[in-house]
């Protein structure tokens, strides 16, 4: 039996369709994950640079830490300090006409580099002659202070009263044990 040229040519194209669709069939998940180790190292590349770029800069930023944390106040180790917040809330808010409704302290939270915070969520009434001074007192505090979230609606009824409610964040630092004897 004899193979004729032209079956063998056919049987060769078969061949090479065959090859190639197998080639392209497993080759395809491969390229597939080439592609994406390709953008995940392209993204660690970057990433390693920017953490390269922090690290040239870690002794700035601790100084700027350090800067913002000697402005913070500071309370002894077992001092609830949360009365105190509120007390000076209270008294930036009735400076300024603003009447807080109602407040509820959070508990207290400690970050990494030992900074502490409590949020405190109020609800308030006035006008926006006394939201606005209110907010720059707020503001002045520096680092002590910040309002996270602010809610401001007209009030029903009243042209121009506002209510609404905002979440503060106050931020300080505590003393070592052995230095809670020289209070506030």
């Amino acid at each position: 039996m004899r193979i004729s040229t032209r079956e063998l040519m056919l049987a060769w194209l078969t061949l090479v369709v065959v090859v190639l669709a197998l080639s392209w069939y497993t080759g395809r998940r491969k390229w597939d994950a080439f592609q994406q180790a390709r953008e995940q190292s392209s993204g660690l590349a970057a990433r390693m640079e920017h953490d390269e770029r922090l690290l040239d800069e870690r002794a700035a930023l601790m100084q700027r830490l350090q800067t913002l944390r000697d402005q913070l106040p500071s309370h002894p180790a077992k001092l609830d300090v949360t009365s105190e917040l509120l007390r000076s809330l209270e008294q930036t808010a009735n400076k300024n006409g603003l009447v807080l409704k109602t407040r509820s302290a959070g508990n207290e939270s400690v970050s990494s580099n030992q900074l502490y915070e409590i949020s405190i969520k109020c609800d308030w009434e006035g006008t926006l002659e006394t939201l606005v001074p209110f907010l720059f007192d707020i503001q002045e505090q520096g680092v002590r202070y910040d309002i996270r979230e602010l809610r401001v609606v007209p009030s029903r009824g009243e042209k121009e009263r506002l209510n609404g409610n905002f979440i503060l964040d106050c931020a300080y630092s505590r003393q070592p044990a052995g230095n809670a004897s020289e209070g506030l």
